[in-house]
């Protein structure tokens, strides 16, 4: 199976699963009002590797680091639905010696992202949870060649998936891990990062 092919099946995947916990969600929002409702501030930093058909590019680098922070609503027993950004490092990418017209120079470039990211998360087993979702990708690339730096920046639509593990401290405080899939729709090119987590409750009412 092509990359290409295969990227789509997963995309097509994730765009059901976030549809059925959307139609999902509002199925569940009638619970009665004896509910417990809780806001938790979820941050996680992590390994990151870009999947991209460039890979193979000499001078790539797909691995890095990404840091992201979410706010999830999260009543009981129910579907948690809340709002993810952060800071997501793609690649960089560097040749020494490129020769053009305008002569010899080393090229560095790096491309990375601020999602904003609509979150719907089910607990699927105790401490074990998987989300779903859609939003925006504001895209930052910079070219530095011939002593001169280029940046620019353009947004794309795009989808998110999550499978999350965490282990309760205390009553507020949790941390874990989390397996983590975003896919820029602009460049058809998908992230994969695993991250250390840390949730914490700030609010229960």
């Amino acid at each position: 199976m092509r990359k290409n092919d295969f990227m789509r099946l997963i995309n097509t995947k994730i765009l059901l699963i976030t549809i059925f916990l959307i139609v999902a969600s509002f199925r569940c929002f009638g619970q009665g009002a004896d509910t417990t409702y809780k806001v938790n501030a979820i941050v996680g930093l992590g390994y990151s590797y870009f999947i991209t058909s460039l890979a193979e590019l000499d001078g790539l680098n797909p691995h890095s680091f990404n840091a992201t922070a979410k706010v999830m609503w999260q009543p009981e027993h129910l579907l948690r639905v809340g709002i993810e950004s952060g800071y997501l490092s793609f690649y960089s990418y560097k040749q020494g010696g490129f020769t053009s017209e305008y002569g010899t120079t080393d090229v560095k470039s790096s491309l990375s992202a601020i999602p904003i990211i609509l979150v719907f998360a089910m607990e699927l087993f105790d401490r074990l949870e998987v989300a779903s979702g859609v939003g925006v990708y504001f895209l930052f690339s910079e070219i530095d060649s011939y002593n001169n730096k280029v940046s620019s920046s353009v947004f794309s639509n795009g989808y998110y998936a999550s499978l999350s593990y965490f282990h309760s401290l205390n009553h507020d405080i949790s941390i874990g891990g989390e397996l983590k899939y975003y896919y820029l729709s602009k460049i058809e090119d998908a992230d994969l990062s695993l991250q250390f987590i840390l949730k914490y409750n700030f609010l229960e009412y």
